[in-house]
């Protein structure tokens, strides 16, 4: 893909207007140019300059996604609020080190978070990039529209003191109330879920449950067999996705189309996207039982290489648990 790169005179004029242009020139020692490549990734950090060329993390990052063949990892760092200023004054995009190049026109964006302090600086980036604001929330439009039926449930249906009325329609003080603390749940569950499954492997976490349920082993619930199933559960997920992926574009190039139309016409079109999916993970699971009776696989517990061992950290974090439910409860009771 071409992308447009910012000329010398818009650059220039750029530059003048800030107080310290040697943030925006780029041409360090050791900074990688390419000129064949596939894919373009952006690689930005959420402060200015001079934090980010000394964080070493993203330096490593740098060089690493640079020798992958076939990618060309750029830089971009947050601009200082008179460059914020020019660019949005003069209608550019926030752009690279490199070739400044465009940020919305990179096939790959990325962002290295240090501290909370930073989580503004990365709407400010999406912002001047131009990114428009409907592909940043694709990716959380399922839990958006849970969150949404959700708030609206408990708006309207919530009974107490009313506040606005329509008809049968009315919102009451209480329902406001339930309705944010739902939804401040449903974000908390989502980000804690996003969190604890980018930072730990499938077999540590089956692992984890495994232990954690062991005291149903004397009432003859069959926690390994369980464990198991959540595992090779986990490890499908991104078979299954790259497989959806396969069907998704030889149905598109088939002329099928998953996006116009009404809800109803767009459950429709799912259908040839779907059978094809659930026959191919029937016959996935098949060939996995074959393979595990072939190995006389018996259920049973097993040993591990690598065993999980309790430290402070998790007692911690139990303690941590049991405080937080012990408060929430003592908040229900007094109505709090």
């Amino acid at each position: 893909m071409e992308i447009a790169e910012l000329d010398d005179v818009t650059l220039e004029k750029l530059l003048m207007q800030v107080e310290k242009p040697a943030r925006y020139i780029g041409h360090e020692w050791n900074m990688i140019e390419k000129s064949e490549y596939d894919y373009r990734f952006a690689l930005c950090f959420p402060d200015v300059y001079e934090i980010g060329m000394s964080h070493m993390g993203s330096r490593i990052l740098y060089h690493t996604i640079n020798q992958m063949e076939g990618v060309y990892c750029e830089r971009c760092y947050a601009p200082w609020t008179d460059m914020e200023q020019a660019l949005r004054r003069n209608g550019q995009p926030l752009f690279t080190m490199e070739t400044k190049s465009p940020l919305r026109d990179f096939d790959i964006i990325g962002f290295s978070l240090l501290y909370e302090m930073c989580y503004t600086n990365i709407l400010t980036m999406l912002d001047l990039s131009g990114i428009p604001f409907r592909l940043i929330v694709k990716g959380l439009k399922a839990v958006l529209v849970i969150m949404l039926i959700t708030v609206v449930f408990n708006i309207f249906l919530t009974p107490g003191e009313v506040l606005w009325q329509w008809k049968i329609l009315k919102v009451t003080k209480e329902g406001l109330i339930l309705a944010g603390k739902m939804a401040i749940r449903l974000i908390y569950l989502v980000t804690g879920s996003s969190l604890m499954t980018l930072t730990t492997t499938p077999n540590q976490l089956t692992d984890g449950l495994k232990d954690l349920m062991a005291p149903l082993n004397r009432i003859r619930i069959p926690v390994h067999e369980i464990a198991l199933m959540m595992s090779i559960a986990l490890r499908f997920i991104p078979i299954l996705m790259e497989e959806t992926d396969k069907i998704m574009k030889a149905q598109l190039a088939r002329g099928a189309d998953f996006e116009s139309g009404s809800i109803i016409r767009k459950a429709k079109n799912m259908i040839p996207l779907l059978v094809p999916l659930f026959i191919s993970a029937f016959r996935r699971a098949n060939d996995l039982a074959m393979a595990m009776e072939a190995r006389c696989y018996h259920g049973g517990s097993r040993t591990q290489m690598k065993p999980l061992r309790y430290t402070r950290l998790d007692l911690a974090a139990y303690l941590i648990l049991i405080i937080y439910l012990a408060i929430a409860i003592l908040f229900r009771i007094f109505g709090i």
